[in-house]
């Protein structure tokens, strides 16, 4: 397996950019292989000690990706994993015979959907809970801005009403993206109509408020449910 690298981010109980009083760090590794693709999160106090064991997590049926940021808020992780495949015949005609690196293997597919993972944090109040996954437009992110949660307008049915909670994220993506691009082979046709990296906001209703709880036997200790939401693209 590859291990990626290592990424932080702060937080506290009332803040997801760790502004208050009693923060958390939170960290994440990345395995990704032939056969599964895993992260764990990793939380630490202000004083550098583990807050408690890594909580692991397998993205369900994906078998390669490349997750180099995450996000985070007070009660969730957010990983967005980008619609790409692993170029099997590219992996052992080229890469074995060191004719090219590993990133490029990967191919990006606009045909399918980014899937976006909300993994439950172990202290926050959906601990306990599934994780959602959530579909989005075909993107690629390398890094995130900011995530939170918020309430969406009140929606009224007869004499009932209900209040939605929705995940509110902003990340840099790309609309297209080739890994074989380096500083060797770029000319200025790249910035003229070319892979560019632009501000999106996504928007997804947490509905409902919590999935069903990881199967007891699970193999991770945080368990994605099923898909229950499509992310909204609004800028």
């Amino acid at each position: 397996k590859q291990q990626q690298q290592q990424d932080w981010h702060s937080s506290s109980s009332s803040s997801s950019n760790g502004a208050a009083a009693g923060r958390t760090w939170v960290g994440f590794s990345f395995n990704t292989g032939l056969g599964d693709a895993e992260l764990k999160f990793y939380e630490f106090a202000e004083d550098g000690r583990l807050a408690g064991p890594p909580q692991p997590y397998q993205l369900p049926g994906v078998s390669v990706a490349m997750i180099h940021d995450i996000a985070v808020t007070p009660d969730y992780y957010v990983v967005v994993a980008g619609p790409v495949n692993f170029d099997a015949a590219k992996f052992a005609t080229q890469y074995l015979t060191s004719r090219c690196s590993i990133a490029e293997c990967l191919v990006y597919d606009p045909s399918q959907t980014t899937k976006v993972h909300l993994v439950p944090r172990p202290q926050g109040a959906a601990a306990g809970t599934a994780a959602y996954i959530m579909d989005a437009p075909p993107m690629f992110t390398f890094h995130h801005v900011n995530a939170f949660t918020t309430v969406a307008p009140s929606s009224s049915n007869g004499n009932s009403s209900r209040r939605t909670q929705q995940l509110v994220l902003d990340t840099v993506a790309w609309d297209e993206v080739a890994f074989e691009n380096n500083q060797y082979n770029l000319t200025p046709a790249y910035y003229s109509g070319g892979a560019r990296s632009h501000l999106r906001r996504l928007v997804f209703n947490l509905d409902p408020p919590n999935p069903a709880p990881p199967s007891p036997n699970s193999r991770s200790s945080s368990r994605a449910g099923s898909s229950h939401s499509t992310g909204r693209l609004v800028g």
